[in-house]
């Protein structure tokens, strides 16, 4: 059960299917919807809905979804984009703000508590001409994306580190005492067990946005995680993996469908890092999904190969071929 603050992908069920342009008019109307006011005032100050890459409007696709999307005010090639804020983030601290902070864990990112609460749609820092006009024009993509779940119990009982292999345990067992003592809605108790995990462990949430994760469970999710590569999954947003698994609600995902769902009846996705522990052989692995597109339902399972949806997918291409 998918609990959703925004009623734009409400109506979404697994496998449905919906063009590009739907997207971008969800995703418009889920920013109307959460502060039309500032909203408006960013697309008019010249700040990109979506990415153009192009510094002309010759492509009369390029020119359609730059005329309809964003305001006469954005210049091209863009390089701005729509970040939304819901609130000041309640758990920050200057010394989330410092360069430092940037170099803890694998990626050059600062504690999440620094920016929690901002809403970023995820469509202004993404070329339009990269994630759809070319992709379809190679017959890499339909132009159609499609709507699934996955399974909380991965993230809940499985994701111990983050993209970032910044650790989540710590922030697993926050959770855990806050449902335990009821604390949703008590922020004066929620801001002293963070100020005590932070004294035993400074770093234990940098990857897990703690004021979000209440919201989700208080008022529910906004957007779906967005993927843009139609064979990896939770190549990014996993922030957002943890505040619905952590609340023990399945993760609502898109992905671009591609273009060989025409012939097969199988399309195979993967995680882009291994951040799942597999309690059985004490090990980090992929999360490894085989769609089934006729009876409609996913197998997800556990691997260790790094490339194995991008294998079983090109193995059935050549069965094809042949």
């Amino acid at each position: 059960m998918i609990k959703w603050k925004s009623q734009h992908f409400k109506d979404l069920k697994p496998f449905d299917k919906f063009s590009f342009d739907s997207l971008l008019e969800r995703t418009d109307k889920t920013f109307r919807l959460l502060d039309e006011k500032d909203y408006l005032h960013q697309l008019e100050s010249g700040r990109a809905f979506i990415g153009i890459q192009s510094s002309n409007l010759d492509d009369p696709e390029v020119a359609y979804y730059h005329k309809k999307y964003n305001h006469p005010n954005v210049k091209i090639p863009t390089d701005s984009q729509i970040v939304l804020r819901q609130f000041k983030p309640p758990f920050d601290k200057p010394e989330y703000h410092e360069e430092a902070n940037m170099y803890l864990f694998d990626s050059l990112t600062s504690n999440v508590n620094n920016r929690d609460g901002f809403i970023v749609g995820g469509l202004s820092t993404k070329y339009v001409e990269a994630i759809h006009i070319n992709p379809v024009k190679e017959k890499r993509y339909t132009g159609d994306w499609m709507y699934f779940e996955f399974p909380y119990k991965y993230v809940y009982d499985n994701m111990l580190k983050s993209i970032n292999n910044a650790p989540l345990f710590t922030a697993k067992k926050f959770v855990e005492e806050v449902e335990k003592r009821n604390l949703w809605k008590d922020k004066e108790a929620v801001s002293q067990l963070v100020d005590d995990y932070t004294k035993k462990r400074p770093n234990w949430h940098h990857d897990f946005p703690v004021a979000s994760f209440l919201q989700v469970h208080n008022e529910g999710i906004i957007f779906p995680c967005q993927w843009f590569k139609p064979t990896t999954i939770a190549s990014e947003g996993t922030h957002k993996m943890v505040m619905c698994g952590f609340n023990k609600m399945d993760i609502p995902f898109i992905l671009p469908v591609p273009y060989f769902t025409n012939f097969t009846k199988y399309w195979y996705v993967q995680t882009r890092k291994p951040i799942f522990y597999n309690f059985k052989y004490k090990r980090y692995e992929y999360i490894f999904g085989t769609i089934d597109l006729e009876n409609k339902q996913i197998e997800w399972e556990f691997t260790q190969a790094e490339e194995q949806a991008a294998q079983m997918n090109k193995k059935q291409l050549e069965k094809i071929v042949k």
